[in-house]
């Protein structure tokens, strides 16, 4: 009796471990990952009357990343993306003034994210921090030499147009779900995302992700 005892509580306890080891799929794993990105409409207000109405439009990541367990990850992520945009301003002669756009921009961000289950489909929370190049599109009037590589003409020298663009600090919080298989995941999330543009009535725009990543 007692050696029925050890066998069956042997058993159980391969089968709890194989359990938990397949069910294991994150922790000391390293991520690549693609992020397709939708960014919201919205619009931003300064002095003087002036504003910029942004259009929605989409972006794409990419990213690496690390899980110290199955709670905790921290990301590398390198980001890009266009939007149309009309900017409203008022000379001083009270006219309006507007000018019709393509914003793009370009971000790094270093990001930790919690799982908040330990099982393959998670809800997780998130935050980052980084900088983002945001270029108007708008020429200044002046002209620099560049010289770049075409894929039709090949190695072409000549003057371009310098546009207005500034760096600043970027940051943003992240809510999503998360589902993993033994070598990639995916995941959908919502983001708040905050750049330093000065803009009187708040510098956010609403992002929606989906993430595919491979695991190794």
């Amino acid at each position: 009796m007692r050696k029925t005892v050890l066998h069956v509580s042997l058993i159980a306890s391969i089968f709890v471990g194989l359990n938990v080891q397949a069910r294991d799929y994150r922790t000391q794993k390293t991520e690549f990952f693609m992020i397709p990105m939708y960014i919201d409409s919205t619009t931003l207000e300064f002095d003087h009357n002036a504003k910029v109405d942004l259009d929605s439009g989409f972006g794409l990541g990419f990213g690496f990343g690390y899980n110290f367990t199955k709670n905790f990850e921290g990301q590398i992520i390198f980001s890009g993306s266009s939007t149309d945009y009309t900017a409203i301003a008022v000379d001083d002669k009270n006219k309006e003034l507007k000018i019709k756009e393509k914003m793009y921009t370009s971000s790094m961000f270093l990001q930790g994210n919690y799982n908040i289950l330990d099982d393959e489909f998670t809800p997780f929370v998130g935050g980052y921090i980084g900088i983002t190049y945001v270029d108007s599109g708008v020429t200044t009037g002046d002209y620099e030499h560049v010289c770049y590589w075409d894929p039709w003409w090949g190695y072409v020298c000549g003057p371009m147009n310098e546009t207005y663009t500034t760096t600043e600090f970027s940051y943003g919080m992240e809510i999503g779900l998360r589902y993993d298989l033994r070598d990639g995941y995916g995941s959908l999330s919502y983001v708040k995302h905050f750049i330093n543009l000065g803009a009187n009535n708040g510098d956010d725009f609403d992002v929606v992700k989906l993430l595919i990543g491979m695991k190794f």
